[in-house]
């Protein structure tokens, strides 16, 4: 059976819930493929399927159920540490015969003599680029001092601009801040800094490391970002303190939440994002936020809607970290918090009595929020299903929780685009960027959903369904609608949005190779080979897009080189060079290249060391360009670096324990 895709161009949007491709199969699991080649063909496949097993559940139930001796889904163990099913890692054991080559090749064949002086040389490569990185890294890890900390924040001109970037491009999906207020403190910030708050300043730092990610201008790009790392440290210190009762209060709240989606967009230790939003929601529940504000009747009308919206938001990032990771969330039992109401920040403050909602097609600075929240149950069903440790999922409730995420989507999508034809030059507008994070924040849980049922959908049709949905999700989500900043902010961090472009990646790959395989099978390699190609092209540009992100300080190398080593296995399938010297030779390939960006870059980055005048009222050193350091004590974060590569490193234990 072969999965056919037309992989969409670079500069189109490609909607799942809304937009056609084609594809040819070999053979079809059900009647209700017939429907058509689009995508709404697809959903009314999924309604036939949910139909039938509730008119035959005695006859459907068993070809839906997973199959005896199925690969297990609940996850694997690496270094210590557990990844569900819905971490990006369980992918890679698909990829056997990398998997192979890396463990060692076969030492009786020429070819694997040839693979082997590759794999060395790789290895030797991999050495230097850790030696370079190794080098960054030690940079960026100063700490700063509180009067450093004061003296680093740039001029009012660049921390406007960095203020305006946060509240422009992230502040829609994520409600963490009352805006009106927030402006009218942070511009008396600037007239009497020595008079602010501790934890505005430190508002104030997280809000400008978080757009210092979009941040194109005059001044020094790298030296700002690198700059950012020191604010978001001295945040997470600060959260760290030994009073933790001092943390429990509305702005408390509000420096967690921007700590964490700092570090999730600058990939600053994601793999241990899980545990800082469990305590994130912990500290919300010690506070009352996941009882809804109605059970408290002294609580003013703009208490209570501040607190609302801060529950949505993190449980936003409390399912986003438990996707990311694998791991377990609390049940929707556990909260009764309603959701945020759709109006703008600028429609309420302390002297509001009685809230006036707009309606649901109206956009607000609230509305995205309110989409996101309504499928926060279904995407708590997912994660369940996916990541449950009782037993192993039915595809037949896979099928019925996938319709109901697809609704999601099409929901989404339909609001979304309403919200643009219904604005006016008086009501704010929605961006591509925000419907671009939005989107992608849905549809990661599809894939999510489908994926752990494509591995069998190779040898079982039963399974085709997930195949062909995991596929179309991959698809839509690496080809997001043209942004700059979204571009921008995917090219430079993004730490978020690269995990999925990278299970995405793989998804695409596996698929690749299945279809290379399926078509030697059935004689028709030469005859599909165009057909094959939109999938390459989709994995070219990720790959593209791997050295972009070298290039702008990305220190992990090995995205890029499993990338490759998918690539050179599908040129050898495709032609008769041997495998695993075709693995070997891309994965050296891609090495040397990663080398060569990395040692550009830290080049660069040297030349443009010397402070400008965004530096210069602080005490930042010509040699490292950040101040000295200063140890935090018996601060928590001691144990913390910036190894925002960790994860990458876990592809290839057999390769990593050798230097």
């Amino acid at each position: 059976m072969t999965v056919r895709s037309t992989a969409p161009t670079s500069h189109v949007r490609r909607h799942l819930w809304h937009s056609p491709r084609n594809y040819s199969a070999t053979q079809d699991p059900d009647p209700g493929q017939a429907a058509g080649n689009s995508v709404n063909g697809v959903r009314q496949q999924d309604q036939t399927l949910l139909d039938s097993t509730s008119k035959q559940p005695d006859t459907i139930q068993p070809v839906l159920a997973s199959p005896k001796g199925a690969q297990d889904v609940r996850g694997m163990m690496s270094r210590g540490r557990v990844f569900g099913k819905s971490h990006w890692i369980n992918t890679t054991r698909e990829f056997k015969e990398i998997e192979a080559f890396v463990h060692g090749a076969d030492m009786n064949s020429t070819a694997s003599l040839q693979s082997n002086a590759k794999s060395s040389g790789t290895l030797h490569s991999l050495q230097k680029c850790k030696e370079l990185t190794r080098k960054a890294k030690a940079r960026a890890s100063r700490w700063l001092s509180y009067q450093e900390l004061k003296n680093s924040i740039p001029p009012k001109e660049v921390a406007d601009h960095l203020v305006d970037l946060y509240l422009r491009a992230f502040e829609s999906a994520y409600r963490i801040l009352h805006i009106p207020p927030f402006q009218n403190e942070y511009a008396r910030y600037w007239n009497n800094q020595e008079a602010a708050s501790e934890e505005l300043k430190l508002q104030i730092l997280l809000v400008m490391a978080i757009g210092t990610c979009l941040y194109e201008g005059p001044h020094n790009q790298s030296g700002l970002r690198a700059l950012a790392l020191q604010w978001i440290y001295s945040a997470q210190v600060w959260l760290s303190g030994t009073f933790e009762k001092d943390r429990l209060s509305v702005s408390g709240l509000q420096i967690h939440c921007l700590l964490l989606l700092s570090r999730q967009i600058h990939s600053i230790c994601c793999d241990s994002i899980w545990i800082s939003a469990g305590s994130l929601v912990r500290t919300a529940m010690q506070m009352g936020l996941h009882r809804d504000p109605g059970h408290f009747t002294k609580l003013s009308v703009l208490q209570t809607e501040l607190r609302r919206r801060l529950w949505a938001t993190i449980m936003e990032m409390a399912v986003q970290s438990a996707l990311d990771s694998g791991m377990p969330l609390i049940s929707p039992d556990d909260f009764d918090t309603e959701p945020p109401s759709n109006i703008n920040d600028d429609e309420m403050d302390e002297t509001t009595k009685l809230l006036q909602p707009k309606d649901e097609g109206i956009f607000t600075e609230t509305s995205f929020q309110i989409t996101l929240f309504k499928s926060l149950h279904t995407r708590m069903e997912v994660l369940r299903l996916v990541n449950g440790l009782k037993s192993e999922p039915s595809y037949v409730d896979a099928l019925h929780v996938g319709s109901q995420m697809a609704k999601a989507c099409r929901d989404c999508s339909l609001i979304t685009r309403g919200y643009g034809l219904s604005s006016t030059d008086q009501m704010p507008r929605p961006t591509a960027f925000h419907r671009n994070v939005v989107e992608h924040f849905l549809l990661r849980f599809l894939l999510a959903l489908h994926v752990p049922f494509t591995t069998n959908a190779r040898t079982n049709p039963q399974f085709y369904f997930s195949r062909k949905v995991a596929l179309e999700t991959a698809l839509t989500i690496v080809t997001p609608e043209d942004e700059d900043d979204f571009f921008r902010l995917m090219s430079t961090r993004g730490g978020l949005f690269w995990e999925s472009f990278r299970q995405c990646a793989l998804i695409i790959g596996l698929e690749l190779i299945t279809q290379v395989d399926e078509d030697r099978t059935n004689m028709m390699l030469q005859t599909n080979k165009a057909n094959r190609e939109p999938l390459k092209e989709s994995l070219k540009r990720l790959l593209s897009l791997s050295e972009k992100r070298i290039e702008m300080g990305e220190n992990s190398v090995k995205s890029h080189q499993f990338f490759s080593m998918i690539l050179g296995q599908v040129a050898s399938m495709e032609t008769d060079i041997d495998l695993e010297l075709a693995i070997a030779n891309a994965s050296y390939t891609s090495t040397r290249i990663c080398y060569d960006i990395l040692c550009a870059r830290i080049l660069s980055n040297q030349a443009a060391s010397q402070p400008d005048d965004l530096f210069r009222s602080g005490t930042v050193n010509e040699q490292s360009g950040y101040g000295d350091a200063l140890n935090p004590g018996a601060s928590s974060l001691q144990a913390i670096d910036l190894r925002s590569d960790m994860i990458d490193s876990w592809s290839f234990p057999q390769w990593n324990d050798k230097f």
